[in-house]
């Protein structure tokens, strides 16, 4: 017994002390990369010293004498917080993601390797001014002082992936804006789904998806041509590739609202100026928050992504300005015709011309392969390639053209006027946005910034590729491309809706259904005076146009055809509701789980799971097809073929999808209806990419949520979900501005997280509660402002 008694107090003392250690090195990797905001920092190469003054959000604002000192701190205080998302932003633009996360992302990387991001940055960064290289490299100087400093003392992330970043270097930051060209471009997920639909069905019953947009009488801009489109082909391994991205954290680009009013409709006598873009939610969030000033050269304040110092959307001293995506169909496809004497040879205008292949060495994580990339003189070759039923798709990209978006921030942050703003985005060409414009001498205006091809159409479907007759002829020039500049309304609005009188330019057919714009735009044009607070109120807007648009149908149709008290009950209150998307609501469940079993009951007869599945996973198609069919009512998929000697019409099917709707509700919610919260299943969790193993979520506290939500994807607070997995909110509103500039310092912001993506930072998701709570904050503008409200106060010196 005593030998006993010793055995266990030796193995308690055995575990306590394994216990101990467990726990020593899980706090070191937690603690990893911990940020200090109050201690001096010393920088080799600062000419002179620096001051960081970080208000209570932890947002810094960075007071500098020179360029080349405010850019190097910018990046030590980037890297400081937000290292490991640059880098992965990084390896994504170099296709070398699978370096860290294995064989899985093989394929993504040989697709981001074949788009040749980085030899364009090359090649961009030597044509540079000698004033921007200056600051690109300052920043890529305080980068990597960061990242020696540091050693592998780096945030957790590093520690658990076992493996330290390399030197950053300016083509890296170059790189980044070059990949959002990338994450923007929206057409082809529906053209691939609409390929393989329509072998089986054919064009004529596909048709119907292209018919739903809905947006034709929605006008901003005045425009100038339209053509037609034809076919398309088989390229899943692409799509798959590229989806890996989103799974990530990395696909991150939506849709956004802007607007502004002038001087007429404002009651401060100045204009104001709102942006929410509309991006994927991740931990740690796209944007950091970032002020930089240069006294008497520089005051610039906004969002900046990491991994580049400069102000993406914001405002100076002078103007202020924010995107919406132009929703440019910006890719085109081409089947080649190969030589059947020599494989490597592509057919042009009646000659071969040879492939260009490049070998690409992919290090991942398991193994090192090579795999070998063709090339035409249009871009990239995409299919895999054999003599069967396999086809030869090249891929035009806007991407590839001759850009400079580097150029246009850095130009924008300094920007004084209109003239200053379309000097900028001028250059700005493979990233499409609407842009609206406000200045402090009551100036407003919207204008199309993007690199819009000029070819016979802007084609859903893959082009013949033998001719040159499909081929690009260069894009639209800058100063023909639509604007509006001070117009006789009083305001400019866009929300990624067609917005143009007759969609001239061939720009696309894939926009966003009106109900955003068509919200914004009546209030814009009824309300007589607005300030910040009514702003707010428009950016939380939650009642729904697609429900003034689409309930009376519905109501109609099930008045007299009600077949259980449930479903009374859930008419009754559908009847008297107004159409906000509230999360307190039952009807907001209703309405939305109706669409979505709408969609599965006219399709899932003819269609296999996979392909419902592929078709859900573009919104842009779900949503145009679900307008076609409550508008039209005719479809030719109306009809179930499972059921003989019956034919199905739309009335019909919607009694069968509200039945459907009301069975699910009751089935999770319970038998009351007045349970069925909106608030209950559509919910927000802001995820961080490494908390898939969920040990590491528990341990260090990665995730956020979930929440319940108001609004939808068809109300100005847009919080969207997929219908491959409803109603788990995937994007929604990826920051907040409004700007007065009758007084900055009165204008509002706010993001989703927080400054800091190192979860042991008291500004890691410290902005969460208050953005779910739709709660701003006040900015500081003025340096007055700036010194009254800061938090902390870092000063770095020169380094002898």
């Amino acid at each position: 017994m005593k030998k006993a008694g010793i055995f266990f107090r030796y193995l308690f003392l055995f575990l306590f002390l394994v216990s101990v250690a467990v726990s020593l090195l899980l706090n070191h990797i937690y603690s990893g990369g911990n940020p200090s905001y109050k201690e001096d920092v010393y920088l080799r190469e600062l000419k002179n010293q620096v001051d960081v003054y970080y208000d209570q959000a932890g947002i810094p604002h960075v007071v500098a004498k020179n360029e080349e000192d405010l850019y190097k701190v910018t990046g030590y205080l980037m890297a400081k917080e937000r290292m490991w998302q640059m880098d992965l932003l990084r390896r994504v633009t170099q296709g070398r993601i699978s370096e860290i996360f294995g064989d899985d992302l093989i394929d993504t990387d040989v697709l981001m390797r074949s788009l040749r991001i980085t030899t364009k940055s090359e090649n961009l960064f030597k044509s540079l001014s000698p004033e921007i290289k200056k600051s690109l490299e300052a920043y890529s100087n305080g980068v990597n002082q960061y990242i020696r400093e540091k050693g592998k003392d780096l945030s957790f992330e590093f520690q658990l992936l076992s493996y330290t970043p390399e030197e950053w270097k300016p083509i890296h930051t170059i790189n980044i804006l070059g990949y959002i060209s990338w994450d923007l471009s929206t057409a082809w997920p529906a053209e691939l789904s609409i390929y393989k639909i329509m072998k089986k069905h054919g064009k004529d019953k596909c048709m119907e998806f292209l018919q739903g947009n809905g947006n034709q009488s929605l006008k901003m801009f005045d425009e100038r041509s339209s053509k037609d489109r034809s076919e398309i082909k088989d390229l899943e391994k692409f799509f798959a590739a590229s989806e890996k991205l989103h799974q990530l954290g990395a696909g991150i680009f939506e849709s956004s609202n802007n607007w502004a009013v002038d001087c007429s409709k404002s009651s401060t006598g100045k204009p104001f100026l709102a942006n929410d873009m509309h991006l994927g939610y991740m931990i740690p969030g796209i944007w950091m928050q970032m002020h930089s000033v240069i006294p008497g050269k520089l005051n610039v304040s906004g969002v900046t992504i990491p991994g580049s110092p400069f102000v993406v959307c914001g405002h100076t001293d002078s103007i202020a300005w924010g995107m919406t995506n132009t929703m440019l169909d910006d890719i085109d496809f081409y089947e080649e015709s190969i030589s059947e004497s020599n494989p490597l040879q592509y057919k042009l205008d009646g000659k071969y011309l040879d492939f260009e292949i490049t070998k690409e060495v992919i290090r991942s994580k398991e193994k090192v392969i090579t795999k070998e990339i063709r090339y035409t003189r249009r871009g990239p070759v995409i299919s895999e390639m054999d003599t069967t039923d396999r086809k030869t798709i090249s891929m035009k990209w806007i991407g590839n053209e001759e850009s400079n978006e580097i150029r246009s921030v850095f130009l924008i942050n300094r920007a004084q006027n209109i003239k200053d703003f379309k000097n900028a985005f001028k250059s700005f060409v493979s990233i499409s946005q609407n842009i609206a414009y406000a200045d402090k001498s009551g100036n407003i205006g919207l204008y199309c910034c993007a690199g819009i091809p000029l070819r016979d159409a802007a084609s859903n479907w893959v082009q013949q590729g033998d001719t040159s007759l499909h081929d690009w002829q260069g894009l639209i020039p800058f100063d023909s491309l639509p604007s509006v500049y001070n117009p006789k309304s009083g305001y400019v609005c866009s929300a990624n809706t067609s917005i143009y009188s007759k969609n001239p330019l061939s720009i696309s057919q894939w926009y966003e259904m009106p109900w955003r714009y068509a919200a914004i735009d009546q209030s814009l044009s009824t309300q007589k005076k607005f300030n910040a607070d009514s702003f707010k109120f428009l950016q939380k807007n939650l009642v729904s146009e697609a429900v003034k648009k689409y309930l009376p149908i519905i109501l109609n149709v099930l008045e007299k055809n009600l077949t259980s008290k449930l479903e009374q009950d859930a008419w009754d209150i559908l009847k008297n509701w107004d159409g906000k998307m509230d999360k307190e609501s039952p009807c907001p469940s209703i309405f939305d789980e109706f669409l979505v079993q709408l969609l599965d009951l006219t399709l899932e007869d003819e269609l296999t799971s996979s392909e419902l599945e592929d078709f859900r996973k573009s919104k842009l198609l779900v949503r145009h097809f679900t307008h076609y069919l409550m508008t039209n009512k005719k479809s030719q998929w109306l009809d179930d073929i499972r059921t003989r000697n019956k034919v199905e019409d739309f009335n019909q099917i919607v009694q069968m999808a509200f039945r459907r709707s009301i069975n699910k509700l009751s089935e999770e919610l319970g038998e009351d209806v007045v349970d069925w919260q909106w608030g209950k299943i559509h919910q927000l969790t802001i995820k961080h990419p490494l908390s898939k193993v969920k040990i590491l979520d528990r341990i260090f506290h990665l995730n956020r949520g979930p929440f319940p939500m108001s609004g939808s994807y068809h109300t100005i607070e847009n919080f969207a979900y997929s219908y491959n997995k409803p109603f788990d909110v995937h994007h929604g509103p990826s920051q907040r501005h409004i700007y007065d500039l009758s007084n900055w310092d009165h204008s509002w912001i706010e993001i989703p997280t927080g400054t800091s993506g190192v979860p042991s930072s008291e500004f890691y998701c410290n902005q969460t509660d208050m953005y779910i709570q739709n709660q701003y904050i006040q900015e500081n503008f003025s340096m007055d402002k700036v010194l009254l409200n800061k938090k902390y106060h870092q000063v770095f010196k020169e380094k002898k």
